[in-house]
């Protein structure tokens, strides 16, 4: 089969089966954010979850990636979600220190458990998922190149289908 254009994606959305809808966990800690937030609350975004660890080799590269993606979309919100690498890492002083070393002007969480993550398949830095406004799991991305395929894939959508609302009836890559 060959590669679609966004707006033939968007043209077939409909024709997809039930989608999963995630939430993000009630406990954890929140940086960045004047108030926490529900997925479920951001309709009219895309949400792009950027795992995160202060160890990962790619990590500024990726936000550096995902943060002019996301001023250039203002459809797009980006979320840290935040997995410490070690015990030390999990010092909210420490996590405030790494989060300004790394430059990262967006919200991000660290959760209580990893566990809420496991339908979003993480397993890999980096990585990214994308949830449509609401909470709907739509795509997941491991390694530098599978964040880079991802802002393409994305860039396609969102040309295609022109507005959030639009884009919440188009189908992943």
């Amino acid at each position: 089969a060959s590669a679609q254009t966004g707006a033939e994606v968007a043209a077939n959305y409909g024709k997809r089966g039930p989608q999963q809808v995630i939430e993000l966990p009630d406990s954890g800690l929140w940086f960045n954010v004047l108030s926490p937030f529900k997925f479920s609350e951001r309709k009219n975004k895309i949400l792009v979850l950027n795992y995160w660890s202060p160890g990962e080799v790619n990590a500024r590269e990726t936000i550096a990636l995902l943060e002019e993606f996301a001023t250039e979309n203002k459809e797009v919100e980006l979320l840290t979600i935040y997995k410490p690498s070690s015990p030390l890492d999990a010092d909210p002083a420490i996590i405030v220190r790494n989060i300004r070393s790394f430059g990262i002007n967006h919200s991000v969480f660290m959760p209580a458990s990893m566990e809420a993550f496991a339908p979003m398949n993480f397993h890999a830095f980096p990585s990214t998922t994308v949830v449509l406004g609401g909470g709907e799991l739509f795509t997941n991305h491991s390694g530098m190149q599978g964040v880079k395929t991802m802002i393409s894939n994305l860039s396609g959508l969102l040309e295609g289908a022109g507005d959030v609302g639009n884009f919440s009836s188009s189908s992943p890559t």
